[in-house]
């Protein structure tokens, strides 16, 4: 490529907001609130989130 004189041009990768439409936090750190002393093994469980791209370039 260097030979060519050739140089790659890559998209900017797409980084989903955990936002809603008015800029605000769509759901609250209810964990902010938990004392570490009440922590077990098993009490408190933490999911992903999965974002499904739609037609037109849009995610759900």
């Amino acid at each position: 490529m260097s030979e060519e004189k050739l140089k790659v041009i890559q998209a900017k990768a797409f980084k989903p907001k955990a936002t809603d439409s008015n800029d605000t936090t769509a759901a609250p750190n209810l964990l902010a609130s938990v004392k570490p002393e009440e922590c077990a093994a098993a009490k408190i469980i933490i999911g992903d989130i999965t974002y499904i791209r739609l037609r037109g370039g849009k995610f759900c």
